[in-house]
């Protein structure tokens, strides 16, 4: 609503406003605000709302989020990074009635939840083309989450997630979501999950339920996302490749069309929670079912050791979940090698432009150098915190600027900070505060300029204790941030388990 003549108050919808070209959150020197916002652009009660080619970042609440009537917003080109910091995680949350609006040609990373959240919308959304990668550094969330009936998910490249990659609800009700041409990497979960049995606890909220069986009642039509369309079965789960050719045959519903994917598994610092189930990568063909639900083509381009998976869509139910891996193999074995784990990727949101360098012509070529010897570093690797706080201690600080210090002199290392607490109190409470360390210790370290891409959250309460405890002292060990380090290539660290911060109490 807003204030009309007079002075008096209006329902009336907002109508045509254009958001465009600004920065929300970022300072002019492109630095961490001192204070930080709850939002970036929040829409209540308009329509034809535009939100256009924005630099939205550092929120402590969504970047955008919407309400009540937000009918046919465009949320495009835009770069959204490091929001959900203390609120709610995720970068763009869509509530309300929004008919016709899309999210398209943004660049969402490293938001603590997930890249898109729909929750109990009214409409249709379109989330098209989309770069989603490096979010759910806070909360273990899907990078796009569905409420709803007759959402597309399509073209949009999903990577690096901390949790599945595009999930249906099952409850409330959601059907003929399309999710199709997308390219997914390096996932903790299922490329496509549909949440089945009605399933509503946290984590069918927030990551998916994992792979269904194939639908076995006609009920689970009635309790499943997407109508429980069946994953696509392949008959064998390998296939021979004989004078450069390999068929492929497998089953799905009848009438539903399948979309054929390349798949390669996770990079090692990636946890594989469903090997099984590799990242859909890229479409290599599409064929339709015949009347009783089989399929079959014929590739030239497949080599021994590629692994294969597939979707299904069929406009009345929806997308499937992925199929099973399947591999390709020769008739000997001789020629197979196994697929290449992707190299590890430095996490990075953004980057400046770099002035081209004027042309010189090429110098004489000079023997190559010899490599250089390893760095040598001594980094500490913990922190603590006193009885039931989760604030930084001033000690604490210090030790945080060293590893703020390292990072940005090598910009490679990428850490993941664990949360830990002491025995006492309930497991679900110490799950929390250890959750509440851990991301104030993230905060800390975005403060002094660190990227939050580089970081990841995890909470571990209570379950990893450092030492037994039979004393003040070693309660206080046990109050802990741990810093896992990542791709410290090239360079020697030497961790150090220190314990000038520990907060014995009284």
């Amino acid at each position: 609503g807003r204030w009309g003549d007079g002075g008096n108050y209006s329902s009336e919808a907002a109508k045509n406003t254009v958001i465009k070209d600004n920065w929300l959150g970022i300072t002019s020197g492109e630095e961490f605000p001192n204070k930080t916002s709850a939002f970036g652009v929040s829409v209540f009660n308009a329509t034809n709302t535009t939100i256009n080619r924005n630099r939205i970042a550092n929120h402590e609440g969504s970047a955008i989020i919407t309400g009540k009537f937000a009918e046919n917003t465009q949320i495009t080109e835009n770069i959204i990074v490091g929001n959900g910091i203390a609120g709610m995680p995720d970068a763009i949350r869509l509530e309300g009635n929004i008919n016709n609006s899309q999210v398209s040609s943004n660049l969402i990373c490293a938001n603590d939840g997930s890249g898109v959240y729909l929750f109990k919308p009214e409409g249709s959304v379109q989330i098209q083309s989309n770069n989603i990668k490096y979010n759910g550094k806070r909360l273990r969330r899907a990078g796009v989450y569905l409420m709803g009936k007759n959402h597309q998910v399509i073209n949009n490249q999903i990577t690096n997630q901390t949790g599945s990659g595009v999930v249906v609800t099952a409850y409330p009700d959601s059907e003929k979501n399309i999710i199709r041409n997308n390219s997914f990497a390096n996932i903790e979960g299922l490329s496509i999950d549909l949440n089945t049995r009605h399933n509503a606890g946290v984590r069918d909220f927030q990551r998916g339920d994992g792979p269904n069986p194939p639908r076995n009642s006609g009920n689970r039509r009635l309790d499943t996302a997407n109508r429980a369309i069946n994953a696509p079965e392949f008959l064998s789960s390998e296939f021979i490749v004989i004078n450069g050719k390999v068929n492929i045959d497998g089953k799905a519903d009848p009438g539903s069309e399948i979309d054929i994917y390349r798949v390669v598994d996770n990079n090692k610092q990636q946890i594989d929670l469903y090997p099984a189930y590799s990242a859909l990568g890229e479409v290599i063909a599409k064929v339709k079912t015949d009347d009783k639900g089989r399929f079959q083509t014929t590739f030239t381009n497949l080599q021994p050791g590629e692994m294969i998976s597939a979707i299904a869509t069929d406009p009345k139910y929806g997308t499937s979940e992925a199929a099973g891996n399947a591999i390709i193999k020769s008739v000997s074995n001789s020629e197979i090698q196994n697929p290449q784990i992707q190299n590890f990727e430095n996490p990075t949101c953004t980057t400046r432009p770099v002035t081209p360098p004027p042309v010189i012509p090429e110098p004489t070529p000079e023997p190559e150098p010899p490599k250089p010897e390893p760095i040598r570093l001594r980094v500490p690797r913990n922190i603590h915190f006193a009885l039931d706080k989760d604030f930084i201690s001033s000690n604490s600080g210090e030790i945080l600027d060293k590893i703020a210090e390292v990072m940005e002199q090598y910009p490679t290392i990428v850490i993941e900070l664990q949360g830990h607490t002491d025995s006492r109190a309930s497991d679900a409470y110490n799950q929390y505060l250890a959750k509440r360390r851990a991301t104030n210790a993230r905060n800390y370290l975005i403060k002094k300029g660190i990227p939050p891409e580089k970081m990841t959250i995890r909470s571990f309460g209570e379950r990893k204790l450092r030492t037994e405890e039979n004393n003040r002292v070693d309660y206080a060990r046990n109050r802990r941030v741990e810093v896992i380090f990542f791709d410290v290539r090239g360079i020697d660290i030497e961790f150090e388990n220190q314990e000038g911060d520990l907060q014995i109490e009284q």
